[in-house]
């Protein structure tokens, strides 16, 4: 009996970043590392703390999925999650964490709700002394789009945030509604073209061309949305591949950049758990660059993604096996649970795997 060519379940294994849910997750590998790393986020949203884990492992070891698992792991109350993957020059890492932060706060999540615009409602009902429901979000968020919104009330819950007046201004924008694709670009990069600032209501700003003052001004910027998610919640900032910044064998541009990013983040958010992952060879790096006061606010909690034991690897083996329909049903399974693969084929696999 001729059996259909079956698509090889092994393909396409590599998670391209956390907010990609993996094809398979098998729960017994890296356990260790995902339940610590939750209950650092309880502690966080618990006491209003700060908290940071370092994740590192060798190429191809877990590291973004185990992202894209606490990502996905259902906590409450739920963080607002920022997945920051480091393909930027050092010159422009905080312009680039800018970038992604609000790439992330303006992402519906399972409900269909902005989380910006969650984030200021949540605000403004805590300062009107009323209890803010997600699920009453869309007509709050019509109420203030149509009538244009408690402008002075705002104002004030902004200026209690530490916004400043560009940044008060683009989230008014955002949640009425009006110019809302320039106020997303102003967030994003803090530029705006003259035309654009023309037909704004009132004028978000513009950055300044020197890199140095672009990047202060970037960071001034990460640190008012961060107090605009963290005044209701929890935060969940994840950084992966800082290797990637990694342009030569002996280039440490990077690793001193993000070193002195992320202890800056440390430093002046409460509310915080900071998740940093990258390849054990990079972290080498980090602790030789990085000062250790520094390196000690990065990385709190140092957790190793080591090799899987030989059961672990037949879980995942079988679970990926599992996830083709066709593999799943075929009868010489049920002899086998692992066929096609036979049992020597699986050893010398084992045995050649890297340790």
């Amino acid at each position: 009996m001729s059996h259909p060519p079956v698509a090889n379940p092994f393909n396409n294994g590599i998670v391209p970043d956390a907010w990609t849910d993996p094809i398979v997750d098998v729960s017994s590998i890296h356990a260790d590392v995902s339940e610590q790393c939750l209950q650092l986020l309880a502690q966080v949203a618990q006491n209003r703390t700060r908290r940071s884990v370092l994740v590192h492992g060798a190429a191809g070891s877990g590291k973004t999925h185990t992202l894209a698992r606490l990502r996905a792991a259902a906590i409450e109350p739920r963080p607002f999650f920022s997945y920051v993957r480091l393909a930027t020059s050092p010159s422009m890492i905080r312009r680039h964490l800018r970038h992604c932060l609000v790439r992330d706060l303006i992402r519906k999540d399972e409900r269909g709700v902005c989380q910006l615009a969650s984030c200021l409602l949540a605000s403004l009902a805590k300062d009107a002394g009323t209890p803010f429901d997600p699920g009453d979000f869309d007509r709050l968020e019509d109420g203030f789009s149509v009538s244009g919104g408690p402008g002075m009330a705002l104002a004030e819950t902004c200026g209690r945030l530490g916004l400043d007046f560009h940044m008060t201004c683009a989230c008014r924008l955002f949640l009425q509604r009006r110019h809302r694709q320039a106020a997303v670009h102003w967030l994003e990069s803090g530029e705006l073209p003259d035309d654009a600032r023309a037909r704004l209501a009132c004028d978000v700003g513009g950055a300044d061309d020197d890199s140095v003052d672009a990047e202060h001004m970037a960071f001034q910027a990460v640190l008012q949305l961060i107090a605009i998610v963290t005044d209701t919640r929890s935060i969940l900032l994840c950084f992966d591949q800082i290797e990637s910044m990694q342009v030569a064998a002996d280039d440490r541009a990077g690793s001193f950049a993000f070193g002195k990013l992320a202890a800056d983040l440390f430093d002046h958010c409460a509310g915080l758990l900071l998740v940093t992952c990258m390849q054990s060879a990079a972290f080498e790096t980090l602790r030789e660059v990085v000062p250790a006061a520094d390196l000690h606010r990065i990385a709190q909690h140092e957790l190793l993604l080591g090799p899987l034991t030989e059961r672990q690897a037949r879980e995942l083996i079988r679970a990926r096996l599992d996830s083709s329909p066709t593999l799943r049903a075929d009868p010489r399974r049920r002899r086998n649970g692992l066929w096609p693969l036979d049992e020597e084929r699986l050893q010398q696999f084992l045995a050649s795997a890297d340790p």
